[in-house]
């Protein structure tokens, strides 16, 4: 992420690969496709084209490895809309190794390969966690971020529910 500021204007620019994002700039459509595609990689390509055939100049989906990103608690944390516990929602909607698509497991354990056990500029994040999140880890982001700025708070869920008042803090990181 790239961000400059006109001497002119003050306007403040985010450049995120090769979209500006500013007031100079026209707004930007993001579709969020989350785990609709209920782990089925070709659901996820039609959300996709539908989603850009609608507009959207942006399309985020998520894909989730919960053994590895998930806290035992989530086993036990039931939204109350289903009978389910998250993590079994998570474990239904995860791609699994068998199924062809652009960034397979051989990538992943590529990567994975790769070592990237820390992070390169670490005082390039800024991380921001809630001691209580019912569905993430919070030891293991801790970790991965021991030797960036981390605001660790206790309490707290994984909507992050007091998010915006955070917002003035995120702005003087990134200005």
């Amino acid at each position: 992420m790239k961000q400059n500021m006109s001497s002119e204007t003050k306007e403040q620019t985010i450049k995120i690969g090769n979209v500006e994002i500013g007031s100079k700039h026209p707004p930007r459509i993001i579709a969020e496709i989350g785990i609709n595609h209920s782990g089925d990689i070709n659901t996820a390509k039609k959300l996709a084209d539908l989603a850009a055939s609608n507009g959207a100049d942006i399309i985020k989906s998520q894909f989730h490895i919960p053994n590895e990103e998930m806290s035992p608690a989530a086993k036990k944390v039931i939204p109350p809309h289903t009978s389910k516990s998250i993590f079994e929602i998570m474990e239904d909607c995860s791609l699994t190794a068998d199924e062809e698509y652009e960034f397979t497991m051989k990538d992943y354990l590529d990567l994975q390969k790769l070592g990237l056990k820390e992070l390169k500029n670490p005082l390039n994040h800024l991380c921001l966690i809630k001691m209580s999140d019912e569905v993430l880890d919070h030891n293991k982001t801790l970790a991965y971020f021991s030797k960036s700025y981390v605001l660790s708070e206790k309490g707290g869920n994984h909507s992050y529910d007091d998010f915006f008042e955070k917002i003035p803090l995120i702005l003087d990181y990134l200005y």
